[in-house]
Parts: C-alpha cells; structure tokens; sequence
C-alpha cells in the first residue's frame, strides 16, 4: 500500500507504516554486504560496525561511533541491507538473527509503530501512552483486508479471525501471550472492541413489539428461575453453615489435642535443640580440625614443592658437572694419548740408538781386534798410531752413544713414571666424581 492507499486509516497512517519517501532512500543507500556487521557490546549489547579483519578465530570490527572492538567470530553477526529496516514482516529479511531482529523493533518503536510481523505471528511493544491506532476510523480500514494488504495491527488478525469465522462457522481462537506489563489485557480489549465495532457497523435489526401475554409468561418465567436459584443458593448456604459447624468443632478438638500434646512436643523440640546445638559444636570441631589438617597439608605442598624445585636445580647442576668431567676426561684421554704418543717416539729413539750404539761397540770390538792384530803383526809404528788414533775415536763414539743411551733410559723412566701417575690419578678421580655423579641420580 503506498501513501495514497494508506489515506483511509486517517491519522494512523504514520503510526503503521514508513512513508513512500523513507523507503525510497533506503533502497538507494549504499550497502557492502561483506563487512557490514553487528557486533557484541557489554554496555550497549549490539553496535552496528564494519569488518576490518578475521584471523585465528577472530573478528575486529569498527563500530560506527568509532571504537574498535576485537571479538570472537561467534559475537558478530551480519546486517540486512537498509530496505529492510523497520520491515513490517521480520521473516522476510536476508538474515535473520537476534540483534537483527532487536534493531528492527527498536526502530520501528522509535517510530511507534508497535505491531509487527515475524511470519505468522503479531510482535507488540507496549509503548506505555495512548496512540491514535484504534479509533473507528482505523477498524473500518483493517475491515475485509487480508493479512498481506494492511499494516501490522491487532485489528488484522481479529478481522482475519472474524472473516474464517464468518466463512467456516467455526470457532476461532486468537492466542495473545507476554510478560506481566506487556499490554496482554489492553490488546484482549482491542479484539473485543473491534468485533463489537464490526458487530455495530453491521447495523441492528429493529426490535418487534411483544405482545402482553408472551411478555407476562416471559416474566413469569424468570421469576420462576429466580426462585429455583434463590432455593439453591439457600440449600448451599444451609450445606455450608454444617460444613462451617463441622469443621469448627474438628477445629477446637485440633486445638485440644494441641495444647496436650504441645508440651511433651516443645520438651522433644527442645531435646532436639540440643542434641543439634551439640551436632553443630562437633562438626565446627570436626571443620576447625579438617582446616588445620588441609593447612598443614598445603604447608607440606609447598615444602614438597620447594624441595622438588631444589631438586630439580641439585639435578641441574650435577649434570653440569657431569658435563664438565666429561669433557675433562675427553681432555685428560687426549693428554695421555699424546703423552703416550710421545713415549713411543721416545722409546724408537731410544731402541735406534741402542741399535747403533750395538753397532758401534761391534765395530768397537773390530776395530780392537784388528788393533791387537796389526800391533802384533805390523811393522809400521806409524799405521799402528793412526789405527789406535781411530780406535780411539771409535772408544769415544762408543762412550757418547752410551751417556746419550743413559740420559735417554732416564728421560723414558721418567717420563713413564709421569704417564703412569698422571693417567692413573685423573682416572681414579673422574671414576669417583662418576661414582658421586650416579649416586646423586639415583638418589633424586
């Protein structure tokens, strides 16, 4: 219905549907589906905003007053596009969602306009003041309308009740439901109100004259009906004076038998009383008893917790030093290694001079030999000094060979003896702090 059409409700019409205008501009607002959302408020519960970014399970979105919220993807929700705002069927919309429709009835309650549609429902927002929306005019306007041809209004769905009334003879309902306050009782009253206005613009047949007779029998008749009730309700009232009598005395042999009985009660009663009062002293003991025991405990948490932590640095430190040993012992086999290395070379030295100096006393002993031969034999006295000269060089050879062959038994000795104590002591030493090591272990 355009503005035109909406002309027989009067000055209702702005109460019960936005201007041609409005919703021209709605339509011709601009609108990115993709980033326009609502967004989850403590303080206002829905702002409108625009999506800025999603990642990891999260939503930043930029309200239009500004503030920017980061907010899981469950907490944003889309938006309809403007030409939906103040629909007057809230199932028609593109999404259909909690802020959505909350917005949605907060602007067309802005407008007061209260009755909306949500598909086969009528949505009211008492708006607390007198509007003009139910005056005759208005019901003439919803009368004969189906439900898609007129605005929201409790009068479409009495005059829809009324029409299928009217169409199957049948019955009909009209279900109104609410919170206290909502408007249920001042809504029932519109339903009453427009069936007697549709009743009243119907127009009353004229009433016939009664004859004398009839209407004397008529009368006759409801006097009759008045005393059958009168009988009745005096037979009700003596059936309820003995009900009253009955019960009044049950009532004061219930009040004997208290007073009796109250005594040995309130002596059970206050027994009772102290065996509690007793019970409850035990079981603040017990609570006192269990809070110094949980106490104590947490104190034993938390020295097992230092004494854990402590261990756990003990643990720390001794494989440092595990650390450190063994790499001292990678140094001190390296050492032993070149020390044994160097003992080899010492000890080949050692066996090539004892070779030569062998070789050295064999032409020694040659040499003497010939000496002894040729001082016997020869004749030259000359050739004889120049071989005791040789023989001489040979016994001095001999005699340096044998002080390089003593000084070299001294160096090897020696340098034995140092490998022997220096391998033997660094490896009894890292098998003790190995020994210390793994006791320590096995102990934590």
């Amino acid at each position: 219905m355009g503005d035109g059409e909406m002309e027989c409700f009067g000055p209702a019409a702005v109460f019960l549907r936005k201007p041609e205008r409005e919703r021209i501009e709605a339509q011709n607002t601009p609108f990115d589906a993709k980033t326009a959302y609502f967004v989850a408020e403590p303080a206002e519960m829905y702002l409108k905003g625009t999506l800025v970014s999603k990642e990891g399970g999260k939503a930043t979105v930029k309200t239009l007053c500004g503030k920017t919220l980061t907010v899981k993807e469950d907490d944003i929700h889309p938006m309809n596009p403007p030409k939906f705002d103040k629909i007057e069927d809230m199932a028609m919309m593109t999404h259909l969602n909690e802020p959505c429709v909350l917005y949605n009835l907060k602007e067309r309650y802005a407008a007061w306009m209260i009755y909306t549609y949500s598909g086969l429902f009528c949505v009211t927002v008492n708006p607390y003041k007198w509007l003009p929306v139910y005056d005759s005019v208005v019901v003439a306007g919803y009368r004969g309308k189906k439900r898609i041809e007129a605005p929201p209004h409790i009068f479409s769905i009495s005059d829809n009740a009324y029409q299928f009334m009217l169409t199957d003879r049948e019955n009909q309902s009209v279900l109104i439901t609410g919170e206290s306050g909502a408007g249920k009782t001042v809504n029932t009253k519109r339903v009453i109100q427009y069936f007697a206005t549709v009743g009243a613009m119907s127009g009353p047949k004229k009433a016939e004259p009664v004859p004398g007779k009839m209407q004397a029998a008529m009368m006759a008749e409801e006097l009759k009906k008045e005393q059958d009730t009168s009988a009745h309700l005096e037979r009700m009232k003596k059936n309820l004076e003995v009900t009253v009598k009955d019960l009044q005395h049950r009532l004061d042999e219930a009040e004997s038998l208290a007073m009796k009985g109250g005594k040995k009660q309130l002596q059970k009663l206050e027994s009772r009383v102290r065996e509690l009062e007793a019970e409850v002293e035990a079981e603040q003991r017990r609570g006192a008893d269990a809070v110094k025991g949980v106490r104590k405990y947490e104190r034993r948490v938390k020295e097992l917790t230092y004494q854990t932590e402590e261990d756990k640095k003990n643990v720390t430190r001794l494989q440092d030093l595990v650390d450190k040993l063994q790499l001292k012992v990678k140094a001190y086999k390296r050492q032993a290694e070149e020390a044994e290395e160097q003992a080899n070379t010492h000890l080949s030295r050692y066996r090539k001079v004892q070779h030569e100096m062998e070789e050295a006393q064999e032409r020694a002993d040659i040499a003497e030999s010939q000496v002894n031969k040729l001082r016997a034999k020869s004749r030259d006295a000359g050739k004889a000094a120049m071989m005791a000269e040789e023989l001489k060089k040979e016994q001095d050879t001999s005699a340096h060979l044998e002080r390089m062959k003593k000084n070299l038994d001294v160096i090897v000795k020696d340098l034995q003896h140092r490998l022997d104590e220096a391998g033997e002591s660094q490896v009894n030493k890292l098998r003790a702090k190995s020994r210390d090591a793994g006791k320590s272990k096995d102990e934590e």
